[in-house]
């Protein structure tokens, strides 16, 4: 069915699967776009997914194929215990990283093994941290060692960590030790 205007409440039920709603708000400068807009002047457009019955889950999906049984895809849900921001697969899809983005560039990612990277886009590292701050100190990585955990800083002019590097671990037995590289 085509729908030039709806001027009153109107509810949409499909039956079957794999409906779709489809709509081009192609104009000069955004092409290929569907586009909600509230009817209320100079109202908020909010989106809602509500879930039915005892259900306790609502999400938006947004799959990387037209094929959404086999797709990449990213997850945004609302759960009983947790609101929730996932990478996900149906089917034969392939995981995929998170990234997080500013200003058109990438800022942080978290990788298919749980490494997050700040200022990398290959973190080696559970957290690994690359950059600048100010004077020159930049903490550029946090490790995880066998039996301890481990604080590594290297100061951002050194070209390897053990330049100008300052390690201060935990033994498990409370102790503290500092210890600074040249």
């Amino acid at each position: 069915t085509t729908f030039t205007s709806i001027t009153d409440s109107v509810n949409l039920t499909f039956t079957g699967t794999g409906n779709r709603i489809l709509g081009d708000f192609s104009n000069a400068t955004i092409a290929s776009r569907v586009m909600f807009q509230t009817s209320t002047t100079n109202g908020n457009t909010i989106i809602y997914s509500l879930p039915n019955g005892t259900s306790t889950t609502s999400g938006f999906v947004a799959s990387n194929t037209t094929d959404a049984n086999n797709a990449s895809t990213s997850q945004l849900l609302a759960l009983s215990t947790e609101a929730s921001v996932r990478s996900g697969i149906t089917g034969t899809g392939t995981y995929l990283p998170m990234t997080f983005h500013t200003s058109a560039s990438e800022r942080m990612r978290i990788d298919t093994s749980g490494n997050v990277g700040i200022g990398t886009t290959s973190p080696t590292y559970q957290v690994d941290v690359q950059g600048t701050a100010e004077n020159n100190f930049g903490a550029t990585r946090f490790t995880a060692g066998t039996g301890s955990s481990s604080l590594i800083l290297r100061k951002s002019r050194g070209a390897t960590v053990g330049t100008n590097t300052i390690v201060q671990n935990n033994d498990g037995l409370g102790a503290i030790r500092s210890e600074e590289h040249t």
